[in-house]
Parts: structure tokens; C-alpha cells; sequence
């Protein structure tokens, strides 16, 4: 797609190949001037000449790029996700992107804005961490609890009566959600150990994450050995611990009015 001036939103871009012998930027999608793209998965575009740049997106002065999912392009020169030639790159997620040269983004002028990257991104409230899809290798790019992309957004004001590329509401709790798709704003918790594994005796700390409709309180319960007790619990539980003498399983409880 060549996106020069007007609005592309709500597209999945996909699969596109440049042959060897053809140069060319951009080949997911290529902004050429005072154009929007919005609301886009742009995944698995290969850019294979030698001095290709931008294999899923190039954002060139006056455009902009916002809450958009960017995966799995290939650049053969640099900025296998996104090559910043100018323009704004706002609320959107890089991953999984390939090139010699910064493999996610090349920044050479442009600004990112709350963008979710591996390897972080120039400008401000980027967030350098991997995005934790549900399930990235099924096709499912949204994000997952533990993802430090949700309701981590810059708000707009479309966004009030948008929704996502899946359909759903555009901004599901008191902030939006960083890329193409917005969690539900379904009550569920979740939480991550670390270490997951190791010897024993081994202390484990856990980590809780709850997203919900905004509850005034809440009060994590902790089974550490599956047996049905709740053996620690309280509104100041959600960073705990335990220690282990053999494998076990964990049970996370969460209350909230």
C-alpha cells in the first residue's frame, strides 16, 4: 500500500514480497506524505533487496502511524518493523521483525510515542519489553495480561467511538490499549513466577496481574501448592512469594468490588 495523503484504517496488510532485484521501502505499507494509517496489522512482508529499508512500514515527514500491530516483516537493509524517515509513530506494538539494522525500528527522524517495542524506541513513554501476545504463533495478536502494553495507550479523541481491528470497543477501561486490538475489559488475573524453574529448595516470586472494569479494591488469595487453601491473602499480596521443595501447583484468587 502507498499511503501519500487520506486515511487507511481497519486493513490487514499481509505478505507482501519484493523481488531481489527491485528496490524498494516500505513494503507493508509506504507513507509518503500527510497520510493517517490506523487501526492495521501489517505482518510478514519481506523486503529482500539489498538496500530495502522498512519491511512492514516506512513513515515518511507529516505522516502518521497509530495503534497498529507490526510483526514478522523482513527488511534486508534496516528497519525490519518500521523505517522512521519522519512523521509520528504512535501507540503501536514491533515484534518479531528481522533486518541486519535494527531489527524493529530505525529511527532516522520521526517520533515515537508510546510505542511497545523490544530494544525500545527514541521520544516518549516507549516501552522496552516484549508485548506478550495470547498467541502469537496461532495468529492471535492481541495482548495478554502479563503485557505491559495494556492501558498504556495515548488516548485520542476518535477513539472514543472507534473500535479495534477486531470489532470490539477502541478503548475498553481508562486508558487504551497500545496496537491493533484492545483487551476485553472482561474481570481476569494472572500471574508470573520467577523464576519458573530451578533446584531446590528454590524460592519462587510471583507477580499478579489484574484487569477489570474498574474495581475500587482488591484482594489477592494465593493457593502456593493447589491443595484448595487459600494460605496467604490480602490487598497488599500482589507481589509474594514461597519457597519449594519439588514441583507444584499454583492457585491465583482475586476478589474486588
Amino acid at each position: 500500500a502507498n499511503n501519500a495523503a487520506g486515511l487507511v484504517e481497519y486493513c490487514t496488510v499481509t505478505s507482501n514480497v519484493t523481488p531481489s532485484q527491485y528496490s524498494a521501502n516500505g513494503i507493508g505499507i509506504y507513507m509518503a506524505g500527510a497520510g493517517t494509517v490506523r487501526n492495521c496489522l501489517v505482518a510478514f512482508n519481506r523486503g529482500i533487496a539489498a538496500n530495502c529499508s522498512g519491511g512492514g512500514l516506512y513513515v515518511s515527514a507529516n505522516s502518521l502511524a497509530e495503534n497498529c500491530t507490526v510483526v514478522n516483516n523482513y527488511a534486508a537493509q534496516e528497519g525490519g518493523g518500521v523505517y522512521a524517515a519522519g512523521g509520528t509513530i504512535r501507540n503501536c506494538v514491533f515484534a518479531g521483525n528481522l533486518s541486519p539494522l535494527s531489527p524493529n525500528a530505525r529511527t532516522n527522524a520521526g517520533t515515537f510515542v508510546t510505542c511497545l517495542l523490544p530494544g525500545g524506541a527514541p521520544g516518549t513513554g516507549n516501552i522496552d519489553a516484549p508485548p506478550n501476545f495470547v498467541d502469537a504463533a496461532a495468529g492471535n495478536y492481541r495482548l495478554s495480561l502479563l503485557s505491559e502494553g495494556l492501558n498504556a495507550g495515548t488516548d485520542q479523541a476518535w477513539m472514543d467511538t472507534a473500535v479495534d481491528l477486531a470489532g470490539g470497543p477502541r478503548k475498553e477501561l481508562a486508558r487504551s490499549d497500545i496496537g491493533a486490538y484492545e483487551t476485553a475489559a472482561t474481570f481476569a488475573c494472572a500471574y508470573e513466577p520467577n523464576p519458573p524453574l530451578g533446584l531446590a529448595p528454590l524460592t519462587v516470586n510471583f507477580t499478579a496481574t489484574v484487569v477489570g472494569p474498574n474495581p475500587n479494591s482488591r484482594t489477592y488469595c494465593w493457593d502456593f501448592d493447589g491443595n484448595g487453601t487459600w494460605v496467604a491473602s490480602g490487598a497488599a499480596k500482589q507481589i509474594t512469594s514461597n519457597q519449594y521443595a519439588g514441583a507444584a501447583l499454583v492457585r491465583l484468587g482475586d476478589s474486588h468490588r
